[in-house]
C-alpha cells in the first residue's frame, strides 16, 4: 500500500468516524430570528434536510425516544403551546396535552413509554410533569413558586436533570425518580442551562450564559463532581447534545453569523459546521444511524 493511499484512507476513515450523525432540528429558513417559535421540524442527514410535519404554524423543542421511533415536540393550539407526538418515520400526529396549561421541552424515559415536560401549574409557574403515553395521564413531579424547564431523563431512568430558578439564578438540578428528592448540581453566579446526558449517564453537558452575547458549553462528570469548558469563545454556544457514541457534541451556535448546528469532537477539540446556511437552527437531537 502506497504512502499516499494510506494517508487518503486514514483521512477517509477519520471523516467517517467524525461525520455528524443524523439529527432532528427545529429550523426556519431565514436569517431573522426575532421569534424563535416560527420554526418547523426537520431531519438533517449529510446536509440533506427533510421536513417531518405538514401542519401549519411553528413547532419547537423536539425530543426523540431512545429507539429512534417516536418524536415529541410542542406547538401552539388556540394560543397555548401543547405537546404532540408522532412516528419519526412519518404518520399521524397525536396531541397529548390540551387546555390553558402551557407545555414545554419534553424528554422521553429510556423505555419510550413516558415523557417528562414543563407544564404550567395553577399559579402560573412551570412545574415538571410526568406524562404516561399509554393512558395520557399526567402527574406533577416538581412544583413550587419557581419555574422548572428543560428536563432531560438520564439513560438509566433514575434521574432527571432540569433547569430551575428556585434559588434565584437559573441553575441545573437533579430529580431522583425513586425518592422524589431534588438536589442542585451546579452552583455559580451565572445562568446555567440546556442539560443533556451522555449515553452512559456519567456526564452532563450544559451551557453557561456569561452575558447577553456570550455562552460557553461545559461538561460535568456527575459522579466525580468535576466540570470543564469544552466550547469557549465569542458568541452564543448553546443547547449541547451528545451523539449516540458519546464521542461528540452537537450544539447551537451563532459563530458563523446565523444560528446553525455545529459538532465538537471531544477527543480532539475539532469544531465544524454540520449544515451551514441561511436557515436558523435550534435544539438538535442526534439520532442513531
Amino acid at each position: 500500500m502506497s504512502t499516499s493511499f494510506r494517508i487518503a484512507l486514514l483521512l477517509a476513515l477519520a471523516g467517517v468516524a467524525h461525520a455528524a450523525p443524523p439529527y432532528v432540528v427545529s429550523s426556519r429558513t431565514s436569517n431573522a430570528i426575532a421569534d424563535i417559535w416560527e420554526y418547523d421540524l426537520y431531519r438533517v442527514e449529510g446536509g440533506h434536510r427533510t421536513r417531518l410535519t405538514e401542519r401549519a404554524g411553528p413547532e419547537g423543542e423536539p425530543a426523540v425516544d431512545a429507539h429512534g421511533e417516536l418524536l415529541a415536540f410542542v406547538a401552539p393550539v388556540d394560543g397555548h403551546f401543547q405537546l404532540f407526538t408522532m412516528p419519526l418515520a412519518g404518520g399521524a400526529l397525536t396531541q397529548r396535552t390540551n387546555g390553558p396549561a402551557e407545555a414545554g421541552h419534553p424528554s422521553f424515559d429510556p423505555s419510550g413509554e413516558k415523557l417528562v415536560l414543563p407544564l404550567t401549574q395553577a399559579d402560573g409557574h412551570f412545574g415538571l410533569a410526568l406524562l404516561d403515553l399509554t393512558s395520557n395521564a399526567t402527574r406533577t413531579l416538581v412544583a413550587g413558586a419557581y419555574h422548572c424547564w428543560s428536563p432531560e431523563w438520564s439513560p438509566d431512568g433514575r434521574r432527571i436533570a432540569f433547569v430551575s430558578d428556585r434559588d434565584g439564578q437559573a441553575g441545573i438540578y437533579l430529580f431522583h425518580v425513586e425518592s422524589g428528592g431534588v438536589e442542585r448540581l451546579t452552583s455559580t453566579d451565572v445562568s446555567e442551562r440546556d442539560p443533556h446526558w451522555s449515553p452512559d449517564g456519567a456526564r452532563l453537558a450544559f451551557s453557561r450564559r456569561l452575558s447577553r452575547d456570550r455562552a460557553d458549553v461545559w461538561v460535568a462528570d456527575v459522579a466525580r463532581g468535576t466540570r470543564a469548558p469544552v466550547v469557549q469563545g465569542a458568541g452564543l454556544n448553546l443547547q449541547p447534545c451528545f451523539t449516540p457514541d458519546g464521542a461528540s457534541l452537537l450544539f447551537t451556535s451563532n459563530r458563523g453569523g446565523s444560528f446553525n448546528i455545529w459538532q465538537l469532537v471531544l477527543a480532539t477539540g475539532a469544531v465544524s459546521a454540520c449544515d451551514p446556511g441561511p436557515h436558523s437552527d435550534q435544539n438538535a437531537r442526534a439520532l442513531w444511524h
